[in-house]
């Protein structure tokens, strides 16, 4: 599926959510929004990929994926809740939404353009190469790097899920507070993804991913001893976003899309995210609840910094691709 087409879906259910009238129908919408989104986010790593130059990708899928942390994370409940505060309907916010999208998907329109192993009318001399879907797993990065995104989505999905909670409920926070803690994910999960992807086209993806895994498990160390005191956990909180996107978007992009030939992107940068969306997202969370239910609430972030530290010692497994170290682009020649 196009880019384009993917956001024009994803708008179109999204502004649709506003006028259903009973459950099942916005369940429909929001399920068919899950699609298209999954199918958005491999196409879109893959399209960045094969526009960057080499020693700019981990920075320009950092600007990309950062966008979604800044944008929908940071900037979209403030600007929704305003919107709110004048429309006076949720249905109208809804619908408002889905325009910026649109309007995104008609410029993807006019401007992406297919690459040439794509392309229906490429030369026949371009030594294009047909590869089966299967022979991304040949590469030990796929492998590995879904294995360490998915501890990583682990701390990303239960910090998001359980932290509203632990603020107000264990640490006494009010409502309000709760709020510009939270507000702190969005702001520095963007910050991290565009500088360690910036700071991973110096010293390499791996030691980038070491590094950000180093210091997520610090943070969360810290974050779990840190009383009632906002301004503190809302940079700790933050220098944990910033670590956690940081490795979201390295191991969703170069780690996983330069071990692979130019025809296998988009198919190989689907599988991390969506295996983890899987394990990361779906079963951890219910397992935190578990731990929060036997053994208190506090101890849920014991599950996310178990998944940071499984991250970490996969990580040092990774194999450095990044070109200012390999000396030459690991793609196949089209």
């Amino acid at each position: 599926m196009n880019t384009h087409a993917a956001i024009t879906g994803f708008s179109l259910m999204a502004g649709f959510s506003g006028l259903v009238t009973g459950f099942l129908a916005l369940y429909g919408m929001r399920l068919l929004m899950g699609v298209f989104e999954g199918a958005y986010t491999p196409v879109s790593i893959a399209a960045t990929t094969e526009a960057s130059q080499p020693q700019r990708r981990g920075l320009n899928i950092g600007v990309m994926l950062g966008c979604f942390a800044l944008i929908g994370l940071g900037f979209g409940p403030i600007i929704l809740t305003q919107l709110l505060n004048w429309i006076h309907s949720w249905r109208g916010v809804f619908v408002i939404a889905a325009m910026p999208g649109l309007i995104v998907a008609y410029l993807m329109y006019r401007i992406i353009r297919e690459p040439v192993h794509l392309s229906i009318d490429r030369p026949a001399d371009t030594g294009s190469k047909k590869y089966a879907w299967s022979a991304i797993f040949q590469h030990r990065n796929v492998i590995v790097g879904t294995l360490a995104l998915v501890g990583a989505m682990s701390c990303i999905f239960v910090v998001g899920a359980i932290m509203p909670s632990y603020l107000i409920d264990y640490l006494k926070l009010s409502n309000s507070d709760m709020g510009f803690v939270m507000s702190a994910i969005g702001f520095f999960g963007a910050a991290g993804q565009i500088s360690m992807g910036a700071i991973s086209d110096r010293i390499g993806r791996r030691p980038a991913l070491n590094l950000s895994f180093g210091l997520g498990i610090i943070f969360l160390l810290l974050l779990a001893r840190t009383g009632g005191d906002k301004m503190l956990l809302f940079l700790l909180l933050g220098g944990l976003s910033a670590c956690a996107f940081a490795i979201l978007g390295l191991l969703s992009g170069p780690v996983v899309t330069e071990a692979v030939p130019a025809a296998l992107m988009a198919s190989v940068a689907g599988i991390p995210t969506g295996v983890a969306e899987i394990f990361g997202g779906g079963f951890m969370p219910s397992i935190a609840g578990f731990v929060a239910q036997h053994f208190g609430l506090q101890h849920t972030l014991t599950v996310g910094l178990f998944g940071l530290i499984g991250g970490l010692i996969l990580s040092f497994f990774i194999k450095e691709t990044a070109p200012r170290f390999v000396g030459q682009e690991l793609e196949a020649q089209t």
